[in-house]
């Protein structure tokens, strides 16, 4: 049919009216088949009880707000009986030219990934500049593309691939990616059948302002591996209090389904903006930190370089980016990573302690040994970088304040250079009162 929308009904499908936007449904026993001929748009909302056909390179834009696959529904190719990676592509677009901008939307796909069972998409586009959420469970067997805009798991599992390839996921860059979520509740990203040899790519961010993407480069036998980052280090990984002295912000969790000793080499990726001001003044002494329950967060004997800018991205590398790698053994299902920065030890002491409350006992910050570092600078910042110290040499000792005002309790952190040639370092400081 040249110039024609090409859809074949098999039973039924209702179009009723929800709210400002219409419902399509398709009916339990009814099947929609969608040709590659000419796009297809459709504009309301989506709800499948029965069959939603898509052949092979067909193109089907959903510009509604809410997309919904019922229990026993089905997205089939062209066979009308099971999907597969040559099946159609679902581009998930806002900007709907009947109701105008939908805003964020909304998808449940009806996959239960614990049990490998429901709704399969061949492939999606991401085109939202609000994004997509999820509100279950998602499995693409072929191709995620991000155009614009993220995916948010919220809290649910994204799968890409089948039982014989591990998909692809592309398109993604720091203004582009899978949003885990911010908390130890986060959702994972899998990728199935990682053949040996194989690189995962995981381009994840715990939000949608904080891209920290993984990639795995699997060196054991073929193996499914799934990733997730969240904000904060823990004493114990995912659990515990937050540790700040030396540390990013952020815990990378990698899994892999089966057991095995097997070799590994993971590349973790942050930006520039993560890093507080410790963190940024010894940056390039940074390193992966891998969880231990014996020895806490380890420090390797072999730590590699650190690679600026990030590469792990579709398009251009990341300026502000930077990359640290690590070779491992899976000894567990799951490990947890992070990175920190090795501080270099200095021939005074610092009073990581310190309470400004008037009583003549450590009212001031005492650094013992720079009267010799006349040229010094001394800087002290919140967690957030805003700097609230800074002196030349360290002759009148910091009392806790901020333009006279009194600071709140809390740690803050350090960056002393000495001026001597030798590499700034840093640590925290805590003010108690």
């Amino acid at each position: 049919m040249i110039g024609r929308i090409l859809i074949l009904f098999i039973g039924c499908i209702l179009v009723t009216r929800a709210g400002a936007q219409e419902t399509i449904y398709v009916p339990k026993g009814a099947t929609v088949f969608f040709g590659n001929k000419v796009p297809v748009g459709l504009f309301g909302f989506v709800r499948n009880d029965g069959n939603m056909a898509m052949q092979q390179n067909s193109q089907l834009f959903f510009l509604g707000k809410i997309w919904v696959n019922q229990v026993m529904s089905k997205i089939s190719d062209e066979s009308l009986f099971r999907n597969s990676v040559y099946g159609g592509t679902v581009h998930f677009v806002g900007s709907n030219s009947t109701y105008g901008v939908v805003g964020q939307q909304i998808l449940e796909s009806g996959y239960k990934d614990s049990l490998g069972y429901g709704n399969s998409f061949s492939n999606i586009v991401i085109d939202n500049n609000l994004g997509v959420i999820i509100t279950t469970d998602l499995n693409v067997l072929n191709e995620l593309h991000f155009r614009r805009g993220h995916l948010y798991l919220n809290n649910h599992q994204f799968v890409s691939g089948n039982g014989q390839t591990s998909g692809k996921i592309t398109g993604f860059d720091e203004t582009r990616f899978i949003v885990t979520g911010n908390t130890i509740a986060g959702g994972f990203v899998k990728h199935r059948s990682v053949a040996t040899g194989a690189t995962a790519t995981f381009p994840i961010g715990a939000t949608d302002r904080s891209y920290s993407p993984a990639q795995v480069l699997n060196n054991g036998t073929l193996d499914d591996f799934k990733a997730r980052v969240f904000a904060n280090v823990l004493t114990h990984a995912i659990s515990g209090s937050i540790l700040f002295d030396s540390t990013l912000q952020a815990t990378w969790e990698i899994a892999k389904k089966n057991p095995g000793n097997d070799e590994a080499v993971i590349t973790l990726q942050h930006d520039g903006s993560a890093e507080d001001p410790v963190f940024k003044a010894n940056r390039y002494s940074s390193y992966i930190s891998l969880y231990d329950s014996a020895v806490k967060w380890d420090k390797p004997n072999s730590r590699g370089i650190p690679q600026t800018p990030g590469s792990i991205s579709s398009s251009f590398a990341i300026a502000t980016a930077m990359m640290n790698s690590r070779k491992i053994y899976f000894n567990k299902l799951s490990l947890c990573f992070a990175k920190k920065v090795s501080l270099k030890k200095k021939s005074f002491e610092t009073l990581n302690v310190f309470s400004p409350n008037g009583d003549g006992i450590n009212d001031v910050w005492t650094l013992k040994g720079l009267k010799d570092f006349t040229t010094c600078t001394v800087e002290v910042f919140t967690r957030y970088g805003q700097k609230v110290f800074s002196s030349v040499g360290y002759n009148n000792p910091w009392n806790g304040t901020l333009n006279s005002q009194i600071l709140p309790v809390g740690t803050y952190y350090y960056v002393i250079d000495l001026r001597d040639g030798t590499t700034p370092f840093g640590g925290s400081v805590t003010i108690l009162r």
